[in-house]
């Protein structure tokens, strides 16, 4: 395919059949296969720009809304878990027809998910990219205003992505974060909570430990004005992994929805299909 024929590839929605619920996904693009798991409080939608852009590269981008988000139905409340959500992910995989392993790439939640996918069927995922992953563990030392993730209260949690969510991003991309945003949170606020819970205390130690000794390629990717990650918890996670190629950008914890160009550049060096990102330092 040429380069022209990247240039603008279409973001088609589709609903699909996915553990007997309904489910809502992008599909962007032709090659090599992609799934794409977007970070909590949103969904696939608010990311359209940075997939686009992702995809006109030659990939094959599957961007499914998590359960409870964007219009997708809510797990089964025993099913409400990290290994529930990456089971959710592989029979995603299979309603939409991704014929081989796929290139997987998790923000924030959904890097937590993308690890724990890894973790049980790591023959499944044939690279892991992890944009500020949540599932870091609790550093051996730390400061009041880098408090672990998992020790802040939920309230606490939802503070530090409020205000990720509201501040630092373009007017425009603010306005598609919150339509991403606010349906699912005014539908199933229930849901929405249930899930937060797990996002907040999610504690992904031993599965990063275990992973250090698979055969999967991973790469991982934070950036250096993230409140919500904070950098202690970020490289304890790299570390338990066996410290893979790691990079950092500047930006908050939502850094790839602005800059739709570093997210594809981080990506394509992690795939080792590009050279390092000028604004990312290894």
């Amino acid at each position: 395919m040429t380069n022209a024929q990247h240039s603008r590839p279409t973001v088609t929605w589709h609903q699909a059949t996915v553990a007997g619920a309904a489910t809502s996904f992008a599909e962007i693009g032709s090659g090599k296969p992609v799934v794409f798991l977007h970070g909590w409080g949103v969904s696939s939608h608010a990311y359209a720009n940075a997939l686009r852009q992702l995809a006109a590269t030659g990939l094959h981008v599957y961007a499914p809304c998590l359960p409870g988000f964007g219009g997708t139905v809510p797990l089964r409340n025993e099913d409400v878990s990290i290994a529930g959500y990456a089971r959710w992910v592989r029979q995603f995989c299979h309603a939409a027809g991704v014929a081989e392993p796929p290139i997987v790439v998790g923000h924030s939640f959904g890097g937590a998910i993308a690890i724990r996918l890894a973790y049980d069927t790591p023959d499944r995922v044939s690279h892991l990219v992890l944009i500020n992953p949540l599932g870091g563990f609790r550093p051996a030392k730390r400061h009041a205003s880098h408090e672990p993730v998992h020790e802040r209260s939920l309230w606490e949690w939802c503070r530090h992505l409020a205000a990720e969510t509201c501040s630092g991003h373009r007017p425009a991309t603010l306005t598609a974060v919150l339509h991403s945003a606010l349906p699912g949170l005014l539908r199933n606020p229930v849901a929405i909570y249930r899930t937060g819970q797990v996002a907040r205390a999610v504690d992904l130690s031993t599965e990063l430990a275990a992973l250090r000794d698979l055969d999967v390629d991973i790469s991982v990717t934070w950036s250096d004005g993230d409140s919500l990650l904070p950098e202690s918890t970020f490289a304890n996670l790299r570390q338990a992994l066996g410290n893979p190629p790691s990079m950092s950008v500047p930006g908050p914890h939502g850094w790839l929805i602005d800059e739709p160009h570093l997210f594809t550049q981080v990506v394509l060096q992690a795939l080792h299909l590009a050279p390092t990102p000028q604004r990312a330092a290894a």
